[in-house]
């Protein structure tokens, strides 16, 4: 039920959004939240997190957005540590990241993602920050 209701709102959120390979974009967070719910369950509230952690970041939506919507406040917070800030540096924000145990492995999952669909050449600046941004994560287990 709940992983159902994320995923809706996800698709609703990222609808018409392309990622770099001209997918779907809504494409991206599927896959994030299936790694997500097979480690922790698909209702879960990492796996709903996992859908929506691009939402506010990448749309037009808020927090209250997703609190209106009626997913919990536990998955709104686990949101809120993986939505990067407007001016706020990226290292920093892995390092908010970190704080979280279920943000920090879903930020895995994610950057696992990113890394596997991306592009060696046209995405090597990007790759090398995810990259480095994964090390990080990766050595707080």
């Amino acid at each position: 039920m709940n992983w159902d209701k994320a995923r809706a709102f996800a698709k609703r959120a990222h609808k018409g959004q392309k990622r770099w390979d001209g997918e779907p974009f809504v494409t991206h967070p599927e896959a994030v939240a299936t790694v997500i719910g097979e480690d922790y369950g698909y209702d879960s509230f990492e796996a709903q997190a996992a859908w929506l952690h691009d939402v506010v970041e990448d749309t037009n939506l808020t927090f209250q957005d997703l609190a209106f919507a009626g997913f919990d406040n536990q998955v709104i917070g686990i949101v809120s540590y993986l939505t990067k800030r407007e001016g706020e540096a990226y290292l920093d924000y892995v390092r908010r990241v970190a704080l979280q145990d279920e943000a920090r492995e879903i930020k895995i999952a994610d950057l696992t993602h990113n890394l596997s669909t991306s592009d060696d050449g046209k995405h090597k600046s990007l790759r090398d920050k995810w990259e480095l941004a994964k090390f990080i994560l990766e050595s707080l287990d």
